[in-house]
Parts: structure tokens; C-alpha cells; sequence
């Protein structure tokens, strides 16, 4: 099964406060669907600051929902106001 996991972590004291997994089920699974749409749900309410004027942000969340759609190895962290994201996915 793959698995994205969220660790959040304090800006100041870089002290982890919160970790969520989400595990994806098979592609053609009604686990699956449900699955991407609380990652999708998740990434994008995020407390992330992003260069609108590039627009990167929404290409980076747009990054990591295409590689754990494909089941793709990834990680990405992304800074917040207050808190840090570590942002990874592989199989479990």
C-alpha cells in the first residue's frame, strides 16, 4: 500500500507536534478515492505561505498529488508561518 505522511514541526523549536498517514487503497478502490481526496484536502489547507506571483505553490501540491496518484517515491518540505511540513510518500 503506498502511504503519504504529514510531520509537522513547531517553526521555533523545530519540535515535531503532529504526524498524519494516509494510506491509499488500489487504484480502482473506492479506498483510493476517498484517500486523494483527504491528501488533496489536507495539502491544500495547509498553513503554507507561496509565491502567488509565480504561482509555484499550487504546482508543488499539483507535484505531489500527480506522484502519489502514480505511486511515485517523494518528499518535499514546505514552510509555513508557524510550523514546518515534511511531506513524504512511498510504499509501505
Amino acid at each position: 500500500m503506498y502511504q503519504v505522511t504529514v510531520q509537522t514541526y513547531n517553526k521555533k523549536g523545530k519540535e515535531m507536534v503532529d504526524q498524519l498517514t494516509i494510506t491509499l487503497g488500489e487504484f480502482d478502490d473506492q479506498d483510493y478515492d476517498t484517500g486523494m481526496r483527504q491528501l488533496e484536502e489536507l495539502l491544500f489547507g495547509l498553513d503554507v505561505e507561496y509565491d502567488d506571483i509565480e504561482g509555484d505553490g499550487d504546482m508543488i501540491i499539483d507535484d505531489m498529488l500527480m506522484s502519489a496518484s502514480e505511486e511515485e517515491p517523494f518528499e518535499q518540505v514546505l514552510e509555513g508561518r508557524k510550523h514546518i511540513y515534511k511531506i513524504s510518500g512511498d510504499e509501505s
